[in-house]
């Protein structure tokens, strides 16, 4: 390649994998000068099959599957090479933070689990140019009080604009990066509060609130039933200032999706789930903030809610048994109670389209929302304001009732094509 021009050299190595790239860069000064900036502009650990399958769901927004730069290899999963990256970057930290910033300075989007020992987050504001950021926390790997490295008075983000964050992420960092979110036009949550491990609810000092046990009260084993399992919590208080909505700016936000686990009302089930509606409740107010905060732009909301199943309980035989014997929806109830009130209370002049995803709507085979369920109610609702809305089959939570975790980050895709079966439709034209 020597004797060939730059121009020719980059058109060439634009085609070559992640370990090809990092071969050449190490063969001569001018090759690496061409590569490196193809190494870190788009930083990606998933396997390619993990967005292709996304991307049948719902396209990204700026980077399709084909155009990421994948490191996955043959011979290294994603897992690995993310740890050996985090490490680098930390030793860099202690050791040149002048080459970790030129280095982290050139990253424009970030794709990864974050399942490293190595505490990921205080290397996080070095990122100064990144504008896509999609990091999902692996509960198996996280502890909220372990994480204390981190600043929150960092400089944020200013370039973001796309930004998705799932799983266990520590509420400081997720404040930080909501804070970063002024430019945002695309935000995906999925946000977990910290497990609770099983035993744990039958200790003497749990707190038992009347509105987290499912259980009546008149139960002789209220509170106390053995291996209860406690479904993971959405997480609430991650705002900047969650207590005052106009202070929150999301002046650019197009579309807002939000995941959270969900109870189930199944009187066919082995195990009795202990769920929280006190978390879910404040869950809930943070997304109505935000709600408000992006009522002028708002184009596009979607909901999705999973049934929280734990493994190894046999009352049905998969998550799709599950929903489909759910017939009051009721575990939907608050969440449609708060978005009903949230869209009659402000104007959402841009709003046009709603996705449901695992909402009981009462539907016919693909038709329209019928039965008096809050899901139906609630499509009929959008109908009234001229807003389209699609509510499709959804999927189940599967988490450990032991310790109370959820299923780990994935790197790469699975086959659930029934997670997409059209359930009900209402047209937004008025």
């Amino acid at each position: 390649m020597d004797s060939l021009p730059d121009e020719i050299v980059s058109i060439i190595i634009t085609n070559a994998t992640a370990h090809e790239l990092t071969q050449l860069s190490q063969t001569c000064k001018r090759l690496n000068r061409l590569a490196e900036p193809l190494l870190w502009t788009n930083v990606e650990f998933h396997h390619h099959t993990f967005h292709e399958a996304c991307d049948l769901k719902q396209p990204s927004p700026m980077i399709s599957a084909s155009q990421r730069f994948y490191y996955w290899g043959t011979e290294y999963s994603g897992q690995c090479k993310a740890e050996k990256f985090f490490e680098m970057l930390q030793d860099l930290l202690f050791e040149d933070i002048g080459r970790l910033k030129q280095l982290c300075s050139r990253v424009e989007s970030i794709c990864t689990v974050v399942r490293s020992k190595i505490d990921f987050w205080q290397i996080l504001p070095y990122f100064t140019k990144v504008r896509a950021l999609e990091l999902y926390g692996d509960s198996s790997y996280f502890d909220q009080n372990e994480h204390r490295s981190f600043c929150p008075s960092a400089p944020t983000l200013s370039k973001l604009r796309y930004v998705k964050l799932d799983g266990s992420i520590p509420t400081d960092v997720a404040k930080w990066i909501l804070e970063s979110c002024s430019t945002v036009e695309r935000l995906e949550l999925g946000l977990l509060d910290k497990p609770i491990e099983s035993r744990a609810t039958m200790e003497d000092d749990f707190p038992r609130l009347p509105e987290d046990i499912y259980s009546p009260p008149e139960d002789p084993t209220y509170g106390r039933l053995w291996g209860w399992a406690v479904i993971p919590r959405p997480l609430s208080g991650f705002l900047p200032f969650h207590k005052d909505a106009t202070s929150l700016g999301l002046p650019r936000l197009r579309h807002f999706y939000l995941c959270q686990p969900s109870q189930s009302n199944l009187s066919s089930r082995m195990v009795s789930y202990f769920w929280s509606t006190s978390a879910e409740v404040s869950a809930h107010k943070d997304w109505e903030n935000i709600l408000q905060a992006s009522c002028e732009t708002l184009e596009t909301l979607s909901v999705e809610q999973q049934i929280g199943i734990e493994h190894g309980d046999g009352a049905v035989d998969d998550a799709e048994g599950f929903f489909r014997s759910d017939q009051d929806g009721l575990g939907s109830e608050r969440l449609m109670d708060m978005l009903e009130k949230a869209l009659t209370e402000r104007k959402f002049p841009a709003l046009k389209r709603v996705y449901l995803k695992g909402i009981v709507v009462g539907s016919k085979e693909r038709g329209e929302p019928i039965g008096d369920v809050p899901g139906g109610r609630f499509m009929r609702f959008l109908q009234t304001k001229g807003i389209t809305c699609e509510a499709r089959l959804g999927e189940g939570y599967w988490f450990h009732g032991d310790d109370g975790m959820g299923p780990s980050a994935e790197w790469d895709a699975r086959d659930d094509d029934w997670e997409e079966e059209l359930l009900a439709s209402v047209d937004g034209q008025l």
